[in-house]
């Protein structure tokens, strides 16, 4: 069974911005690399966040509850882009994150909390 990978930007869909369109060749990487066996090794659902700044994404509040394996979240955003509701749980849990530069831009990659 291959990973399930949420890839997502922290911003709204945007046409001349650091949306996820911006992240297809990524995208179509991950998606092109198999096993030995030649089963594919990730499956990657790819989106920008799914709400305005100052309310919280959908998809990142729930993610404890999700099927995806991993969150590879590209912080494109000046600074309003990840609500703490989307980062931390009451119990505890939440995204766990490592970030680098690279051009200017913070990349954020994790996997949700076990709980």
């Amino acid at each position: 069974m291959p990973t399930r990978i949420l890839l997502q930007t922290t911003i709204e869909p945007a046409v001349d911005n650091w949306s996820i369109a911006r992240f297809s060749l990524l995208r179509a990487h991950l998606e092109g690399l198999s096993g030995k066996d030649g089963a594919a090794l990730y499956a990657v659902t790819a989106r920008d966040r799914g709400a305005p700044p100052g309310s919280s994404d959908p998809v990142l509040v729930s993610l404890d509850q999700s099927d995806f394996d991993e969150l590879w979240l590209s912080a494109v955003d000046p600074g309003d882009g990840l609500e703490p509701k989307n980062a931390r749980r009451s119990d505890d849990s939440g995204i766990v994150a490592a970030a680098c530069w690279w051009r200017g831009t913070i990349w954020i990659s994790g996997r949700p909390s076990a709980g």
